[in-house]
């Protein structure tokens, strides 16, 4: 038998941070271990046509996630129209188990599939090729008792879903599956530079957020790889790969809850010492963190942020959704603690949860930056197949309105098949108004931008005042008619993207052309950093939104807060200014003098003014960019058309998981 396997993604020239074949690999590896089977990975769709079109397999397995789905189909569909005794295998969370029409609907819509898998597919898939074997390649003619509860197909002559639920598939011991790295079967793709390395050291998440696929799809409990195997992978990943960012993925769900990802951050670090890689890593970290988690992650601090997401602070919120957070208490010295120790941290926060209104969601915004987290992310609720929320039962119990939205990073056309993807997003809820989410994106846009480490010295002076950055971005909208020029024109391009960007059903295309590829491609995927990226541009922008912010602080806080409070805030935002980077004219010999020990400040145990810290004489800085920041810029402005494009590609292309890191200056005290 030869199968072909396909976890295709839109691969471009100027993107390295797509994640090399993991899940075909892992399972190609188990059914190799079992069965004389010929099999091809794919991760270009262009080379899986090129194949196909010299040689048709006898099956085609393909994965089906959020950000390949239309691809896939579309392929699937015109490989069976030229192949009609070709079988179609896919799998993957993206599939609504629980939905009777929706099943129904997804095979009558998708007529090329013959079967889909869900959760893991290891064993699951196994099975499936052990049956065509027995049936000449006809699932139709299998003894249907034989198939796993992991199994849904459709009978379009009954017009019936065929799923046997009476046999049930029992987690895979992990021990048994052969790493795909050390047998060699990915080399192919550790030796592509436009994939990035991905490694899962154990699988299964504990928690049960109904939001998310993760437990569903893994059957929560936590299961493990071989340690050795999984050190010994990371070292021949970072021997092989040729991804030029030096990026890595951990898929694990909650890295740094067993007592042994210690060790494996040390593996992280022998390897970052001696191949040079990783220099970047992205990881999912525990989701209530204890102190052995962080002192994992202290290890690993120089190469990854630590993630303290809390989703929101809303207590009806936290239980229709299954989740329960640590005590605020416990979150602020969890932090300090993580501060105390070098280590970076960030919040994650999602609006349009459940009975989350717009005054819950910033209050929440205001009650974790209390607790002393200065960088939240904010997300908005996107709709995932497979997941409770997106059940029918759920979105109408809840009033959820949707919409969807274009992912111009997900889009392409290969050999004249052109596809993009969707997400769906919850844009109103019983609690929560289309004008209060709009609004949210507002603050969005400025909880991230004051949030970013650019205002490492303002966030640190405005702990000594009764004010946070939540607090000082209502304040900023509240007096948008006293805005400078170009932070109005940011806004009013932003603020139109977020509109125009919200789609109704009937709004979607159902076939796209090459021209709508391209079209789409010129579009920002990500609105929030793509008006940020157009702010620090140009030198000017810098400019303006400083001074704007210094005014609005002296008319607002000048009635609660001590002059010298006042102006040690003030003070504060112009070291941050300082260190603010401008891409018409990055200066990586930039030196300056203050008359404040700036260091010793940020270091002191709690937030005091900057009186205590003035000196004598003055203490001379030097600023620098990130080691390869200007090299990676030239690569931008090379494939970009305006400078704004180029910062947005830095950011997202070509100097990959970097945070706000392009946006800031490191300043250290000069030795001269």
């Amino acid at each position: 038998m030869n199968i072909y396997f396909g976890d295709l993604a839109y691969l471009s020239k100027n993107n390295y941070t797509t994640p090399l074949p993991l899940n075909a690999g892992y399972i190609t590896s188990y059914l190799l271990k079992s069965l004389p089977v010929k099999v091809k990975i794919f991760k270009d769709p262009n080379k899986l046509l090129d194949t196909i079109n010299e040689k048709c397999p006898d099956v085609l397995a393909l994965t089906c996630y959020n950000w390949n789905a239309n691809l896939n189909f579309a392929i699937a569909k015109k490989c069976k129209k030229d192949n009609p005794n070709l079988v179609v295998i896919m799998g993957g969370p993206a599939f609504v188990t629980e939905d009777k029409e929706w099943k129904e609907q997804f095979f009558l819509t998708n007529p090329f599939i013959d079967l889909f898998i869900v959760r893991e597919g290891e064993y699951s898939f196994l099975k499936c090729i052990e049956l065509l074997l027995e049936n000449n390649l006809n699932l139709g003619k299998s003894d249907r008792s034989k198939w796993p509860n992991t199994f849904y197909g459709f009978d379009h002559k009954e017009k019936k879903i065929i799923h046997n639920p009476m046999l049930p598939v029992e987690r895979l011991e992990l021990s048994t599956v052969p790493s795909p790295f050390l047998n060699g079967l990915l080399d192919e793709f550790l030796h592509d530079e436009r994939l990035a390395p991905i490694i899962e050291t154990n699988r299964g998440c504990p928690y049960n957020c109904s939001f998310c696929v993760w437990g569903q799809a893994t059957l929560t409990k936590l299961r493990k790889f071989d340690l050795n195997t999984v050190v010994d992978e990371i070292h021949y990943i970072s021997k092989e790969t040729k991804n030029p960012t030096k990026v890595m993925f951990v898929a694990d769900a909650n890295f740094g809850i067993l007592k042994r990802d210690s060790e494996i951050a040390d593996a992280f670090m022998e390897c970052k010492e001696k191949y040079d890689f990783p220099k970047r890593l992205f990881v999912y970290s525990l989701k209530n963190q204890t102190i052995h988690s962080i002192n994992t992650y202290e290890k690993i601090k120089s190469i990854a942020n630590m993630s303290m997401s809390y989703q929101s602070t809303n207590e009806k919120t936290l239980e229709e959704i299954g989740r329960k957070n640590i005590p605020i208490q416990n979150y602020e010295t969890n932090r300090a603690l993580c501060e105390q120790k070098g280590i970076k941290t960030y919040c994650e926060m999602i609006y349009g949860l459940p009975d989350e209104t717009f005054d819950t969601f910033t209050n929440g915004i205001s009650e974790v930056l209390q607790a002393g987290q200065e960088r939240i992310q904010l997300y908005a609720h996107s709709i995932n197949l497979g997941a409770e929320t997106a059940t029918k039962e759920y979105m109408k119990k809840f009033g959820f309105e949707t919409r969807f939205r274009y992912q111009p990073e997900y889009a392409g056309t290969h050999h004249g098949i052109s596809t993009t993807e969707y997400e769906e997003v919850v844009v109103k809820t019983n609690t929560m108004s289309l004008d209060d989410f709009l609004k949210i994106r507002d603050i969005h846009f400025f909880v991230l931008l004051l949030g970013s480490s650019v205002f490492k010295e303002f966030q640190r002076m405005l702990k000594c005042s009764e004010f946070n950055i939540a607090l000082i971005s209502k304040l900023l909208l509240s007096e948008e008619k006293l805005w400078p020029t170009s932070l109005k024109e940011i806004m009013k391009g932003f603020r139109k993207a977020c509109k125009d960007e919200l789609l109704t059903k009937e709004d979607i295309k159902k076939e796209i052309n090459e021209n709508d590829v391209k079209r789409l491609k010129t579009k920002e995927m990500m609105l929030v950093p793509a008006a940020i990226c157009k702010l620090f541009a140009k030198r000017t922008n810098i400019v303006d939104f400083f001074d704007c912010l210094s005014e609005t602080i002296k008319r607002n806080l000048n009635k609660n807060h001590s002059e010298e409070t006042l102006k040690d805030i003030i003070l504060s935002l112009s070291f941050s200014c300082d260190r603010a980077v401008y891409y018409d004219g990055l200066d990586n010999n930039k030196k300056l003098e203050y008359s404040y020990d700036i260091d010793a400040w940020l270091k002191s145990e709690k937030p005091v003014g900057l009186s205590k810290y003035k000196t004598s004489k003055n203490i001379i800085y030097d600023f620098k960019l990130d080691d390869g920041l200007e090299e990676a810029f030239v690569k931008a402005k090379a494939a970009a058309t305006t400078l704004e494009e180029s910062v947005y590609l830095l950011k997202f292309k070509f100097f990959p998981l970097s945070d706000d890191r392009i946006f800031s200056y490191t300043r250290y005290r000069s030795k001269i």
